[in-house]
Parts: C-alpha cells; structure tokens; sequence
C-alpha cells in the first residue's frame, strides 16, 4: 500500500523518504520514540497531544489489536528526521 500512497503524492521526489514498515523496521522506530521521550528530546504534553498519550499507554506487543496510528506516525518521523536534516529537506524552524 505504500508504494501507492507515494506514487499519488503531489510532492517532488526529491522531498519523499519512503519508510519500508517491516517488523525489524517498526520496532526499531519505537524503540527510537520511547528513546526520544525517555530522554525528552521529544516532549508531548498530556493536553496538546491526548490521542498520542492514550495510544501510548495502551501499546502492546504483539499490536495487531490496538489502535496505533499516532504512535506509528510519531516514531516513523522520528525515525527519518535524521534523513531530512542531513538531505536538507527541511526549511529551518519557525517560532510563533
């Protein structure tokens, strides 16, 4: 199904990084999202960020039954944000 959803973005190439979700892949991500809030490179505030939170805590391993699609979301751009600061994919960070 990945593949499908790149092929249909209206996004230059040059700005995708496609992320093959394997197990090997998947639990290397969430390791990298527990990791980051462990060490609070990544903050998420309980109010701001309740769906995340309540995924978070219900997570389990094996996960074929729990709803994980901000969790999934989260540690996969966790995961390739080293990819995009390396490549320069990204425009420098603006504050409001």
């Amino acid at each position: 199904m990945g593949i499908t959803v790149i092929q249909n973005l209206k996004t230059p190439a040059h700005r995708i990084i496609p992320f093959t979700t394997s197990a090997l892949s998947k639990a290397s991500a969430i390791e990298g999202l527990s990791s980051a809030l462990e060490n609070q490179t990544l903050k998420a505030h309980p109010d701001d960020c309740e769906p995340l939170i309540r995924e978070l805590r219900d997570y389990q391993v094996p996960d074929e039954h729990v709803v994980q699609d901000c969790v999934m979301a989260t540690a996969i751009a966790i995961a390739c944000a080293p990819q995009i600061f390396t490549l320069a994919r990204m425009r420098p960070i603006i504050e409001f």
